[in-house]
């Protein structure tokens, strides 16, 4: 018998240290992509994030957080990891390299949301949007390879932007 999955992350040490908002951004949105596109192929949602990262002098610098709602998108897990991170991590202090991990996984059939009755209809609708979108990104990697689509940084407005 196999045990379950316990948390999907992934890491990236970097060739040069990272110092600006805007490659810390790039790079935790790529993460997290990858992070959401192999919880969506396991059939899987995160209930929490844990967001890692580590100075050229190698000392490790770790936060963890809870979801408001399971999901396996990589918007809400990017948000969450970068709230973290701007709690830990004062620019222009360098990062080696960056770990972003989904915890607390449940299976598809046991995620669930609490619906929001005084929500506006367009925030359900985008999260429906959400779903079509990266499940289209999803087909177009596994027909033409992983590196055939990536979401861009620019895809974050500034009025959106976490990092000030």
């Amino acid at each position: 018998r196999q045990e379950p999955v316990k948390s999907v992350g992934n890491g990236q040490t970097f060739p040069r240290d990272l110092t600006s908002r805007q490659e810390v951004r790039e790079e935790l949105t790529l993460l997290a992509d990858s992070v959401a596109s192999r919880l969506r192929s396991c059939d899987l949602y995160a209930g929490g994030v844990q967001i890692t990262y580590r100075t050229p002098d190698f000392r490790n610098f770790s936060r963890q957080a809870q979801l408001p709602a399971p999901t396996h998108l990589m918007r809400p897990l990017a948000d969450a990891c970068l709230g973290l991170l701007l709690r830990i991590w004062k620019p222009p202090a360098p990062i080696r390299l960056l770990t972003v991990t989904a915890i607390h996984l449940t299976e598809e059939g046991d995620a669930w949301q609490q619906e929001d009755l005084f929500a506006p209809a367009p925030q359900q609708a985008r999260q429906e949007k959400l779903e079509k979108l990266e499940q289209a990104m999803d087909s177009i990697r596994d027909k033409y390879g992983k590196s055939a689509i990536r979401f861009g940084a620019s895809h974050i407005t500034k009025e959106e932007d976490p990092l000030p």
